[in-house]
């Protein structure tokens, strides 16, 4: 009895660890970095991308969460929330590894979230329910604001996101790239 219980505490302490130590915290990040919003692997990145919900002329970023790495949302600048909404359907299911379609946003509806920055700039995220997993918890609501890293929420066992930027920035990350949440640079404004 004591064994097992012994395991199962070991297994959930594992199971919910916190992973991801800021090295930002307290220094001024270049206004214009996009920082990554969650821990997991960039599959794929497009350009000149046309989405239903945020417009035309985007960059696009897909990231897939596996279910062991930190659920963490966070915020990739500092920002004010502008819109949050939901659209229940079917789920994705990830973990077959097979290739996320182009056009996801028509095929899979999710939970869509759009920020803008100190520069007026908008960004835009897509939070895709996987079918082993649950819906993203965010803590945010239209209005509030906060700074680059700050964690707004959680996605339980994991799922696919995808970032939507204006084409005024470069992409820095390549596809099967690992991201730390909070930590590693993403993307970039371009300087005119």
């Amino acid at each position: 009895m004591i064994l097992t219980t012994l395991l199962i505490y070991l297994c959930l302490r594992w199971l919910f660890r916190r992973k991801i130590f800021s090295h930002f915290d307290g220094l001024t990040i270049k206004q214009g970095l996009i920082l990554a919003p969650l821990s997991g692997f960039v599959v794929g990145t497009r350009s000149n991308v046309t989405h239903k919900q945020f417009g035309e002329d985007l960059r696009e970023i897909r990231f897939m969460i596996p279910w062991h790495t930190g659920y963490g949302i966070f915020l990739p600048d500092t920002a004010e929330v502008e819109e949050i909404k939901v659209e229940k359907g079917p789920s994705f299911f990830r973990l077959l590894n097979q290739k996320i379609p182009d056009q996801i946003d028509k095929l899979f509806p999710g939970l869509f979230l759009t920020l803008r920055n100190l520069v007026g700039d908008k960004i835009h995220m897509q939070f895709v329910k996987c079918t082993t997993g649950y819906w993203p918890e965010l803590r945010v609501m239209p209005g509030d604001r906060g700074r680059s890293t700050v964690n707004i929420g959680y996605f339980p066992f994991g799922g696919t996101v995808l970032l939507y930027l204006p084409s005024s920035y470069e992409i820095l990350v390549t596809d099967k790239q690992f991201v730390e949440a909070g930590q590693t640079p993403i993307a970039a404004r371009k300087e005119n």
